[in-house]
């Protein structure tokens, strides 16, 4: 997902911009603090120590992105304007603060803050981090076609080495680091140049919606690929959080990702489209799911680890095809990104509460839960095979059926990603 900042010079074949390093470091460092926010119990709270609080606080956050999403792509005007501004993007980090200040207050006080201050953290947390990657979506937008998509694989390896490091801290350094980085990654965004590309984006939207309307197949699918991930991440943290296995085995978990997908990109990358995917690793999910609903634990706990190393794939593969369609397309990047998370946010925001629901009724809930998942889940056979060509979240816009195109903007055009056959980008 991680593209550079560019200052609109073309640098190079191969080489980066001192702005684009900068860039990417900081990109580097805010997607490190929000999967370490969101996948780790640093910022937990007295009142979301056990289990059920601990994975709705998530669902709360994860609601209130979702909603951000879909308010700021189809209400707001000028956003590509807004999430530039300065006191947009000072106003995310803030909005972050009151979660980890509850925490430093607990701590160095022993008092126990209301539920209701600590959800309301949380739902402010889950609106910052819409603003801020809505922004720094804005702010690499310019990418530099020899490196961009290189730079998304080996940021996200980076930033899963970086998690792993952060769980093997003391919490309170743990905490510190979180703050730290950052406050780092929004000193690198105020001072991100403009992007080359003009202001007029209000064109390309309305293009984009009448070129490619959601499909319910598409969102479908998304809504479960993200419950299907939430509902992983949750049992395996709950799992680590009762002694089961060490916590840093979360942050492992996103190597294992990383792993996955360099060893498919250097054996069959046509398998790392979104739409071939979920399919090729469908037989794994149904699988583990099934193991779940009847093993005991550490097994279980165990079978979700390996599950959310596959599960996160889909998150990557969304967030990387959507920060570089508008590039290949003459569209507001912020419009397209947002309009496109918003039903895997929905869909992960689910996953948490059925991760909630699991571990507060106990074993006699799990094969009802993880039954219910194989079922939606397998429908990706019939949705994926009947008509494939529908199976993306929006469609019409592969590289050989873009008709209609508006006035073309001054923007760089990268390649197709390294890991997807022509068309997939579109899926």
């Amino acid at each position: 997902m991680t593209q550079s900042i560019s200052t609109g010079e073309t640098p190079s074949e191969g080489t980066l911009t001192e702005v684009a390093l900068r860039g990417m470091v900081g990109y580097l460092l805010f997607m490190t603090a929000q999967l370490g926010s969101l996948y780790s119990p640093i910022l937990s709270t007295a009142q979301t120590a056990e289990a059920p609080a601990f994975c709705l606080m998530r669902c709360a956050a994860l609601g209130c992105t979702a909603a951000f999403y879909f308010v700021f792509s189809r209400f707001v005007h000028g956003r590509d304007r807004l999430v530039r501004s300065a006191a947009a993007k000072a106003g995310g980090t803030l909005a972050q603060l009151p979660l980890p200040l509850l925490v430093i207050f607990e701590a160095a006080t022993g008092a126990e803050a209301p539920l209701a201050v600590v959800t309301a953290a949380w739902m402010l947390w889950g609106f910052a981090h819409g603003l801020l990657t809505c922004s720094w979506t804005d702010a690499k937008s310019n990418l530099e076609e020899s490196s961009a998509t290189k730079i998304a694989f080996w940021s996200f390896a980076l930033s899963a080495f970086l998690i792993t490091g952060l769980l093997m801290l003391v919490p309170a350094a743990g905490l510190g680091a979180l703050v730290l980085m950052g406050a780092i990654a929004c000193v690198l965004l105020l001072a991100a140049p403009r992007r080359a590309a003009d202001d007029s984006s209000e064109y390309g939207d309305e293009w984009l919606r009448a070129k490619s309307s959601f499909r319910i197949s598409g969102s479908y699918v998304m809504v479960v690929d993200g419950a299907l991930i939430s509902f992983a991440a949750g049992i395996m943290m709950m799992s680590a959080l009762r002694g089961q296995f060490p916590i840093v085995l979360v942050g492992v978990a996103f190597i294992g990702a990383a792993a996955v997908f360099y060893a498919l990109k250097k054996t069959n990358a046509a398998l790392l489209s979104l739409r071939r995917s979920q399919l090729v690793f469908l037989p794994l999910i149904a699988g583990g799911l099934a193991v779940m609903g009847f093993a005991k634990t550490p097994v279980v706990g165990a079978v979700a680890f390996v599950l959310f190393a596959i599960l996160y794939l889909f998150d990557f593969a969304n967030r990387s095809v959507l920060s570089l369609r508008s590039n290949l397309l003459p569209v507001s990047p912020t419009y397209c990104f947002s309009r496109g998370r918003i039903f895997i946010i929905v869909g992960q925001a689910i996953g948490w509460v059925l991760a909630a629901y699991l571990t507060s009724s106990g074993a006699a809930a799990a094969p009802l839960v993880t039954t219910t998942l194989t079922v939606l889940m397998c429908a990706y056979v019939s949705i994926g095979t009947a008509n494939p060509e529908k199976y993306p979240l929006i469609d019409g816009l592969a590289d050989d059926g873009m008709e209609a195109t508006p006035p073309p903007r001054t923007i760089c055009r990268p390649r197709s990603p390294w890991w997807s056959t022509p068309t997939a980008a579109a899926a």
